[in-house]
């Protein structure tokens, strides 16, 4: 009865702090992952990506392609660079587009910078640019 008691409180102890982490989170980053396109999935149609090394370029228009580019750049956690100073070249700019226009634009400029509608962010990881490059693998 004793290791049963121990083991719910464990288990109360562990979801608390979970919770608090997740509400101790700072604003700003969780705006930004959560609206990293400012757009909603389903207006999404079509995402070109140009290849900023070798100039090739490419458009997305199948859903779970789209879907997964999103979730992937999505699943990065940014913070805003203090100096939003134009940084030159970049590895891959990619815009996002609804039926009619373009709605949003990402561009990563390096293993950990990216550029998402003007303003300049870094990462806390060195894998943002797989997210394209697994995509354009899945698709060949």
């Amino acid at each position: 009865m004793v290791k049963i008691i121990h083991v719910v409180i464990l288990f109360i102890v562990i979801i608390g702090l979970v919770g608090f982490t997740e509400f101790t989170k700072d604003d700003s980053e969780k705006g930004i992952r959560s609206e990293i396109l400012n757009v909603s999935y389903a207006d999404v149609t079509k995402i070109s990506i140009i290849n900023g090394l070798s100039g090739d370029s490419i458009e997305l228009k199948n859903g779970n392609e789209i879907t997964n580019l999103i979730n992937c750049i999505s699943g990065f956690p940014f913070t805003e660079m203090g100096e939003q100073e134009d940084l030159n070249g970049y590895l891959y700019a990619i815009d996002f587009y609804d039926e009619r226009h373009r709605i949003s634009t990402i561009t990563i400029v390096g293993d950990d910078i990216v550029q998402i509608n003007g303003v300049y962010y870094n990462s806390n990881t060195a894998q943002i640019e797989r997210c394209v490059t697994d995509v354009l693998e899945s698709g060949k």
